[in-house]
């Protein structure tokens, strides 16, 4: 909890509540997910219609959708998977609170949802090193093991003890 209160100052703090803003929650995930599957998708997919007709009933008007729908289609293949269907749920929630749509797609919402707005600090901080930190994390142990075995430390301790102080004679 001391973590997120101290996320909440500075510019990374803004940069927490601004991810968040755009960060699918699991809840909303689960949301989409559910309403995706009343869609009766094939082979994973909804098509173009199916999800056009759906998303009409936001009452958003024709060019904002497309707008959202350029912004959620990540492989422009003019269908939606369960994950670009629920960008575009999310965007449509954001702009029917009276939020403006980004640019370009923020990188949280490619990800799968966190409930934790500093957890997508760290895990956007990656820069895409894919699976390379759990890795780190698995061999941690041993090397900092074999820091820990006494002998070569004291020695070596020991030895700057008995050094002169630079400079002496």
């Amino acid at each position: 909890m001391v973590t997120r209160a101290c996320l909440s100052f500075g510019p990374i703090g803004r940069l927490v509540r601004a991810a968040s803003m755009w960060a699918i929650t699991p809840e909303e995930r689960g949301k989409h997910d559910k309403q995706f599957d009343s869609l009766a998708p094939v082979l994973g997919h909804v098509s173009g219609e199916q999800a056009r007709t759906f998303f009409l009933q936001s009452g958003l008007p024709p060019p904002v959708l497309a707008e959202i729908w350029g912004l959620a289609d990540l492989d422009r293949d003019g269908k939606m998977d369960r994950l670009e269907f629920s960008i575009a749920m999310k965007l449509i929630k954001l702009k029917l609170q009276g939020r403006g749509l980004p640019s370009s797609l923020p990188v949280v919402m490619k990800q799968s949802p966190m409930a934790n707005p500093a957890s997508i600090m760290t895990s956007s901080a990656r820069f895409g090193m894919g699976s390379m930190p759990n890795l780190s994390l698995v061999m941690m142990p041993m090397p900092s093991m074999s820091i820990l075995t006494p002998v070569p430390v004291h020695h070596h301790n020991h030895a700057h003890r008995l050094a002169p102080p630079p400079g002496s004679p």
